[in-house]
């Protein structure tokens, strides 16, 4: 009754089969039936794309108060912010770990993209150097050696 009443069903929606419901009261069916199993790991795939406002807040404390591996896939930020604690992110067939919620994510891969794009930048202008160097010193027979 619990989970039902978290993701918004009424006393009177209880006894009514889930064929007289629509599509979005269906999916939180879904998810109540979901929930109410007690997974040892919980997969959600946009899991608040048919929540009302005070359903959403449930949730997030509802999943919040498990201790079980919860696999999210969300556009929600805010939802993420109050449910992740760890981000696995998966870019150019690499999965990188990070800890915090989805907004230290952001903030922190910003920062190592940002790193990451100066040393590049660096490097190549240190190529550039070397090869002006090698293209200015390559047909004097002294300097060809050093280039």
């Amino acid at each position: 009754m619990e989970i039902l009443s978290g993701v918004g069903f009424s006393e009177a929606d209880f006894d009514r089969p889930s064929k007289h419901f629509s599509g979005g009261w269906r999916m939180r069916i879904a998810i109540a039936k979901v929930l109410f199993c007690e997974p040892e790991i919980l997969m959600l795939d946009e899991p608040t794309n048919h929540l009302d406002l005070p359903a959403l807040i449930w949730l997030e404390n509802y999943i919040a108060s498990l201790d079980i591996t919860i696999i999210v896939i969300s556009h929600a930020r805010d939802f993420l912010d109050a449910v992740c604690d760890k981000i696995i992110h998966f870019q150019g067939r690499k999965l990188t770990y990070w800890t915090g919620n989805f907004s230290q994510f952001t903030k922190s891969k910003g920062e190592l993209d940002s790193i990451q794009t100066r040393a590049r930048e660096g490097a190549l202008k240190k190529i550039a150097h070397m090869q002006t160097f090698v293209d200015r010193f390559k047909a004097n027979a002294k300097l060809t050696t050093m280039a």
